[in-house]
């Protein structure tokens, strides 16, 4: 069934300066002609850094009045034409549309009342979208996706969160997956929901005419096959706690190519984050960063490190951090560290 073309939209600025948010409002003014637009403009409201990206996309949903919404990254280029086919999409059987995925898309607020809000637990933004797909995917819900990765502004250096290794370790708790199976952790089980009076304004009309998850219509993009090439499990998995030795240790091979290696036991994931140091600063590099899983007796990946070169080494699991060192040069002498870990029992 398709749905009519809605009255009014919101478009949610994400900018956290109102510069940033204003440009790319006068390059989407023609939609004024089209449709009553509902200027959401995050640094009016506030221009701090939020803990997650989920909450800031969440504060939007529910200060917004609109039942369909835009939300648009300060990094991404935008058209009015693009809006327009977002909106389409919308009425045409897909519950979410994108075109720089979660850069530049569009839903509606149906779609929260029906999987919930995005993960605020995911801290500095990190992990989210994989999550969000694994619950469309959950919910069988269809979506058109696409990633046009030259229109999304990412240059040079950039400041990052620690919080993002915090987000990526919640992520492999929250969704135990193994050989491809994917199964949900009990102790993140529950979802964010809108408040009630959101939650009680139901579109049924919306809901009915979405897509099944394997009518979407996607682009090659790793988040969206992240999810789709899962095999989803209902029963929820359950922990026993135990403590961890591990031992990581950070060589150079004799071409210059970095060895990690982590040993544990018993057998655990933990997120590496390993970041140069410029002028006393973290920052993240296109190629000066490693971002991996490690398990036991999997090292390794093709990359040089600077041997007079500062580094920062950041180790997590389940939401916390684990290990922490600065001004660390590589290779870096093995360090030996316990913790307590979940094991988990399927």
């Amino acid at each position: 069934m398709k749905l009519s073309k809605p009255q009014s939209i919101a478009i949610c600025l994400n900018a956290p300066t109102t510069k940033r948010a204003f440009e790319q409002k006068e390059e989407l003014k023609s939609l004024e002609d089209r449709y009553t637009v509902e200027w959401d403009i995050r640094a009016e409201r506030f221009s701090g850094l939020y803990p997650s990206f989920s909450q800031m996309i969440n504060e939007s949903v529910i200060c917004t009045e609109s039942e369909f919404m835009i939300f648009i990254n300060p990094k991404s280029e935008v058209k009015p034409e693009e809006v327009d086919k977002i909106i389409e999409d919308l009425c045409s059987g897909y519950a979410l549309s994108s075109t720089i995925a979660f850069g530049f898309w569009g839903t509606t607020k149906e779609l929260f009342r029906k999987v919930g809000l995005f993960d605020e637990r995911f801290l500095g933004g990190g992990a989210e979208d994989n999550d969000f797909m694994i619950r469309l995917k959950y919910a069988d819900i269809g979506s058109s996706f696409e990633y046009q990765k030259d229109r999304y502004q990412n240059k040079g250096l950039q400041q990052i969160s620690e919080y993002r290794i915090i987000a990526v370790s919640i992520f492999e708790e929250k969704w135990i997956i193994e050989n491809n199976v994917c199964r949900r952790s009990s102790d993140y089980a529950f979802e964010k929901y809108l408040p009630t009076r959101i939650q009680q304004a139901s579109r049924p009309d919306i809901s009915a005419s979405w897509f099944k998850w394997d009518e979407s219509r996607v682009s090659n993009d790793g988040v969206w096959n992240d999810a789709d090439e899962l095999t989803l499990q209902d029963e929820l998995v359950d922990f026993k706690w135990t403590a961890v030795n591990a031992k990581l240790s950070l060589d150079l091979q004799v071409d210059g190519y970095l060895v990690a290696n982590l040993v544990s036991s018993p057998e655990c994931k933990i997120i590496l984050r390993l970041t140069t140091q410029i002028d006393w600063q973290e920052h993240e590099a296109v190629r000066g960063n490693i971002h991996a899983v490690l398990k036991p007796g999997v090292h390794g990946w093709k990359w040089k490190p600077n041997p007079n070169q500062y580094y920062s080494i950041r180790l997590a699991y389940d939401g916390k951090m684990i290990y922490a060192s600065d001004f660390i040069k590589i290779p870096f002498q093995p360090i030996n560290f316990t913790f307590k870990a979940k094991q988990h029992q399927i």
